[in-house]
């Protein structure tokens, strides 16, 4: 489907647009300050900078997902278009439930990281316990941007072991 940008002009100022101008607004408003902020990498003990443009980068690409308590969330398969992803909790608290069972299997706290694929082939699901909010990267962007100055940059080992050390609990 093309949409022209005079046809999105007319979208955007005719009777409904106000709502498009004002989700693109807030959607706007919400990266710049997940940038400034530099979320969800700064907000790990890794040595990852809000300032360092490689960090920033990152976290312009990185998704940002709120669960208000006893919501659910199902992991993306690593199979989808975008391909895998890892997600990161900065707060609240999530339990990893098989979702035909209702079994809980493990409890995320801020801080943890996780590929979302790996539960998603086990059929689990994500439950928020309390409010939670966390932020979902595409893998393939996280690794072109750690390459972009020839080495990774320490922070991506830093965060690569956190990925471990949670997907060993």
């Amino acid at each position: 489907l093309q949409v022209s940008q005079e046809a999105f002009r007319r979208a955007l100022n005719g009777a409904e647009g106000q709502e498009l101008r004002s989700g693109f607004e807030q959607l706007v408003k919400s990266r710049k300050e997940q940038v400034d902020r530099g979320l969800p990498l700064a907000a790990l003990k890794i040595s990852a900078k809000a300032t360092d443009n490689i960090v920033r980068a990152v976290c312009l690409q990185a998704e940002r997902v709120r669960l208000p308590p006893r919501e659910r969330f199902r992991p993306a398969s690593d199979e989808e278009p975008c391909g895998p992803k890892i997600a990161v909790l900065i707060a609240g608290r999530i339990v990893v439930e098989f979702a035909e069972e209702g079994r809980e299997v493990l409890t995320l706290d801020p801080g943890a990281v996780f590929g979302e694929g790996l539960l998603a082939d086990a059929g689990a699901t994500l439950r928020a316990s309390l409010d939670s909010e966390f932020y979902r990267l595409r893998s393939s962007e996280l690794l072109a941007a750690s390459r972009s100055e020839g080495k990774p940059p320490s922070w991506f080992y830093e965060f690569r072991l956190l990925e471990k050390e949670t997907m060993d609990k």
